[in-house]
């Protein structure tokens, strides 16, 4: 038996101003919804940040069946905060800006397409990471991951979706010098402009920092960037498009349970910023029971 037919109710939690959000789409999808499944189907459109965490930790209190996100990564990383350790189902229908939740799991980007392979998706118990108490699906970048999406501007990205995260690390890369920070890995130090703790192998689309970063493994994937330089900088970012970063004697690659970052520097989770340092990350083994399309 499918989750739908086992569930009594289907909650929607609905970012209306995630950038491929088309209210058509959505009109038409709800529809479909209603007329396959004689349920309690329930709606709530977030109109700010902050929403959908609350949304979906009202939902697990009252008991819901299962929950499905119309939305981008940030929308998707809220509900999770909202239900992380509980048995309540998790989906997602993707239409934010970058959609690498999407990419990894392999969802399609399309209303009805997406839904088709949820109904055919059985729930799994999926690791999360959790920084400083909060959790998250994809990843935490610190450094110049966290400077790049701090200063992305909400006007332009709604107008140019991806774009404001390129003109942003811009930016970055032609006005900032990136602190250093101490990371502490499996008993060992290391000192570090930028860091990476992939949960998921999928990197701002489909480029892949620590490719063997998978959320049905128990550990995080850490990368450590050893150098300063802005030469430093522009060849990360280019063996990171091209993947020969896999081979650069100066990016430390390795897996853990836990780390910490010392020092002050900018974090972004899930590609929304999150805060500064210093940081305690960990993995949550089975912290999510998502969705997962055959």
């Amino acid at each position: 038996m499918k989750w739908h037919q086992r569930s009594s109710s289907i909650y929607l939690i609905v970012n209306p101003v995630a950038k491929g959000y088309s209210k058509r789409a959505f009109d038409s999808l709800l529809k479909n919804l209603k007329e396959a499944f004689d349920k309690n189907i329930e709606v709530f459109y977030t109109t700010k940040r902050g929403d959908a965490e609350e949304f979906a930790r009202s939902i697990a209190s009252e008991g819901g069946s299962v929950i499905l996100v119309v939305g981008g990564d940030g929308t998707l990383n809220e509900a999770i905060n909202g239900i992380a350790n509980t048995d309540l189902p998790l989906g997602f229908i993707p239409s934010g800006t970058t959609n690498v939740a999407a990419k990894e799991f392999g969802i399609k980007e399309h209303y009805q397409k997406a839904l088709r392979q949820l109904l055919e998706a059985e729930p799994r118990r999926i690791t999360l990471g959790r920084i400083n108490g909060r959790y998250f699906l994809l990843m935490a970048g610190a450094g110049f991951d966290g400077y790049s999406v701090k200063g992305v501007n909400p006007k332009i990205k709604a107008l140019t979706g991806k774009g404001a995260y390129i003109l942003s690390g811009t930016k970055v890369f032609l006005k900032d010098r990136l602190p250093t920070v101490e990371v502490g890995v499996n008993g060992l130090t290391y000192r570090a402009t930028s860091v990476i703790v992939a949960n998921a192998s999928c990197y701002g689309g489909r480029f892949r920092v620590c490719p063997e970063a998978s959320v049905f493994d128990e550990n995080l994937d850490v990368a450590i960037f050893e150098g300063s330089t802005r030469r430093a900088m522009l060849r990360y970012i280019t063996g990171i498009v091209t993947g020969t970063h896999l081979r650069y004697k100066d990016v430390i690659f390795l897996k853990t349970d836990r780390l910490t970052i010392k020092g002050t520097t900018h974090i972004q989770i899930d590609g929304d910023y999150f805060g500064l340092s210093p940081a305690e990350v960990e993995t949550v083994p089975k912290g999510l029971n998502f969705l997962m399309p055959q």
